[in-house]
């Protein structure tokens, strides 16, 4: 049993993180691991996002347009709360697909929620824009969080960022939170397979434990696909 595996079946030892301690770990030594100890992979997708910019800033821009003219009184790019790497909170960016009082709404739909986690998920979801359906099966409302990789605080293929905070992580769920979360990864290539969170980090254990440069690229170029082709965002 490696370190990792020991890790998921055990729970948290060792080292503090947002104040709970957790075993000291590394995650085995695969593809990027050697190109992180010399800090190359976040350089190599921070500049691989800074060439880029101006597409996906020129889309970015458009989006916030058509968001915007469709209601002038609310912001066309949230910002939200996410736990992050180490368990720390960061500030993720996401444009809008929801009416503004959508938390408010959610009470009163709960009874038609999908998930078994801290997420809600729902078929056919009222709160969700005519704009909003596009962006989601598109995924392109996370466009925003390339601002995120830009400031350091994402990479572009990671477990996805949630809500649940580092307190609430069950002992298997601690791989998750070592190292930053992601743009994308398994859980966005098969999130409209399942709506169990114990699935979700089963798939992100998995990504972390065969994490490489070149799974990095398999996930990014199926994430396309998902997005644009089978368009199967929810």
């Amino acid at each position: 049993m490696n370190e990792l595996d020991h890790l998921c079946s055990r729970g948290p030892l060792g080292q503090k993180i947002s104040g709970l301690r957790i075993r000291q770990t590394r995650l085995p030594a695969i593809g990027w691991d050697l190109a992180e100890i010399i800090c190359l992979k976040p350089i190599v997708e921070r500049l691989l996002v800074a060439l880029t910019f101006p597409i996906w800033g020129a889309v970015l821009a458009l989006l916030w347009f058509v968001i915007k003219l469709s209601d002038m009184k609310s912001p066309a790019i949230l910002i939200q709360v996410r736990t992050g790497m180490h368990g720390t909170n960061f500030e993720v960016f996401k444009l809008r697909t929801m009416v503004p009082n959508a938390e408010q709404l959610k009470q009163s739909l709960a009874q038609y929620n999908l998930s078994t986690g801290p997420d809600f998920k729902m078929r056919n979801d009222p709160r969700i824009t005519f704009i909003g359906h596009i962006l989601r099966k598109s995924h392109l409302d996370e466009l925003p969080q390339l601002i995120n990789v830009l400031k350091g605080e994402m990479s572009l293929v990671g477990p996805r960022p949630c809500t649940v905070s580092a307190e609430a992580h069950q002992g298997w769920w601690w791989p998750r939170l070592l190292c930053k979360p992601g743009l994308t990864g398994l859980f966005q290539i098969y999130r409209a397979h399942t709506h169990n969170f114990n699935d979700r980090v089963r798939l992100e254990v998995r990504q972390l434990k065969t994490r490489s440069l070149i799974n990095d690229m398999k996930i990014i170029l199926r994430t396309f696909v998902v997005a644009f082709v089978e368009r199967k965002g929810f």
